[in-house]
């Protein structure tokens, strides 16, 4: 198992035997700032019968699969070549697999496919999926939603960008038009309200998931 997972995963034994670890400050830390969404994803599979060190080994081939998909679809929004689509993918997948980052099935493994999402239907102008993968990324990832929230500022405040044009006489523009502007005002707390679960696990232990 990977090292960060070890650290991330090991306390949610708990899950199936609240008494476990006892007065143990590392099991309670690590607890204590686990995101929300990540934390009850894992209690969610517990309740199902899968063990937490088991499910961390089944979650990564599913969030590759995910990440995959939404790399092959943001590429064809950009190049609409399905070749570059299937090589942009390939050496996504390639430089993620040199790395721990997915393979640990950590909180940081969900940013991949949550943002990936969030640049698809941004492109795709698709508001509500738009929303709902900020969301998502506030509930397993909160430090991503700080991204979004920047360039959100960014657009509002008017800062340039121009449009690029591709293959086919395609082109795509990341700014904020007169009829997104409530679309990116409603962005920023959908980020905002999707942190609130997790605001007071600083404190010590979490009774989040206690089982």
């Amino acid at each position: 198992m990977q090292d960060d997972a070890r650290q991330h995963v090991f306390w949610m034994q708990r899950f199936s035997d609240a008494a476990l670890f006892p007065h143990d400050l590392l099991a309670d830390y690590f607890q204590s700032v686990a995101p929300w969404g990540y934390k009850t994803l894992y209690f969610l599979a517990a309740q199902l019968g899968l063990p937490p060190l088991l499910f961390n080994r089944l979650l990564p081939p599913v969030l590759n699969l995910v990440l995959t998909g939404y790399c092959f679809g943001v590429t064809l929004e950009l190049l609409p070549i399905p070749l570059a689509g299937f090589v942009a993918s390939l050496l996504l997948n390639q430089n993620l697999l040199l790395r721990d980052d997915v393979v640990s099935a950590t909180p940081a493994a969900f940013i991949y496919p949550l943002l990936l999402a969030f640049l698809y239907y941004l492109l795709r102008r698709s508001r509500l999926p738009c929303l709902l993968s900020i969301f998502l990324m506030g509930l397993f990832y909160p430090q991503g939603v700080l991204v979004i929230r920047r360039y959100f500022a960014a657009a509002a405040a008017g800062v340039e960008r121009r449009a690029i044009t591709v293959a086919q006489g395609k082109s795509w523009d990341l700014r904020l038009g007169a009829r997104d502007g409530c679309f990116g005002a409603a962005a920023v707390p959908a980020g905002t309200v999707s942190l609130r679960p997790g605001a007071d696990t600083g404190s010590g232990k979490s009774n989040a998931c206690s089982g």
